[in-house]
């Protein structure tokens, strides 16, 4: 079966899934639930996370309240979407900051990656792009962490997220629903602050292209140079280039404006949701 059949007939399952689990689209808020932040809720068994990829752009995120409370999660400002080689289990290619492609820990420039895809971060937002997450003036119950909002989940009920995204591992083949895909926290995988900042801004709004082009420079390191030479086949036998000129441009006006929001933002912001809030109590 060819790759692309596989990732048909894995789309069509996912749909299939969402649409027979019963799962929330519709968000609200209950201010007298107790905050959990998204990831430390799975850490402590609370929360169930589950990300299906959908392409390049965007991808599915499932939050299951396992505990016996409605529980408001607390939505970090951006996450990365890391790619797991089945016969392992675990997350794999993860690299280190030793080379060309390999900026961030987030992988190489290698065609295939030795079977991995890209891996992918930016944003959760609700479905449909036409709401924001409740959010709570203030924060909730004494709580104010600096992310994108909340969202609050009966016990035993499941929340269907929009992942907004664009691909972090150059070289490698592009998401699909085929392939699984971990959701791990923004900060544990990214430390450049400026690299953090863009993913932040990403919306259903944003210029996915300029974004994607100032994504593989941070990351990866690619020169704006090897940028604007970048070139892909979306037609059979017709190869076009990735980037324009324009987006080249806006990609270049996107990183400065990352770089001097991260030169400007307080330290406390780089660290996690849930070691901010603890260590304001």
């Amino acid at each position: 079966m060819s790759r692309r059949w596989s990732a048909l007939i894995a789309l069509l399952a996912v749909s299939l899934t969402a649409g027979n689990t019963g799962a929330i689209r519709q968000l609200s808020l209950d201010p007298e639930a107790p905050v959990v932040d998204l990831f430390q809720g799975e850490h402590d068994g609370k929360l169930g996370l589950r990300m299906v990829a959908q392409n390049p752009k965007s991808g599915l995120v499932f939050v299951t309240n396992r505990s016996p409370e409605s529980l408001t999660v607390a939505v970090p400002k951006a996450v990365i979407g890391v790619h797991i080689l089945p016969q392992f289990g675990q997350l794999q290619g993860l690299g280190n900051q030793n080379g060309f492609g390999q900026a961030n820990g987030l992988g190489n420039n290698q065609a295939g990656g030795g079977g991995l895809g890209q891996n992918t971060g930016g944003t959760l937002s609700p479905m449909g792009g036409n709401q924001g997450f409740p959010g709570l003036q203030n924060g909730a119950n004494g709580l104010n962490p600096a992310g994108n909002g909340f969202f609050s989940i009966p016990p035993g009920k499941t929340v269907q997220l929009q992942l907004n995204s664009v691909c972090l591992s150059y070289g490698r083949p592009d998401p699909t629903p085929a392939m699984k895909y971990k959701l791990v926290r923004l900060e544990d995988q990214v430390s450049d602050p400026a690299l953090q900042e863009l993913l932040a801004g990403i919306n259903d709004r944003a210029d996915r292209d300029a974004v994607q082009a100032a994504a593989w420079h941070l990351a990866n390191g690619l020169s704006w140079s090897q940028i604007a030479q970048l070139s892909e086949q979306r037609l059979p036998g017709v190869v076009t280039r990735m980037f324009s000129p324009a987006d080249v441009r806006n990609a270049q006006s996107l990183v400065e404006t990352a770089k001097d929001i991260a030169k400007d933002r307080p330290a406390e912001e780089s660290q996690p949701v849930a070691l901010r809030t603890s260590s304001a109590r």
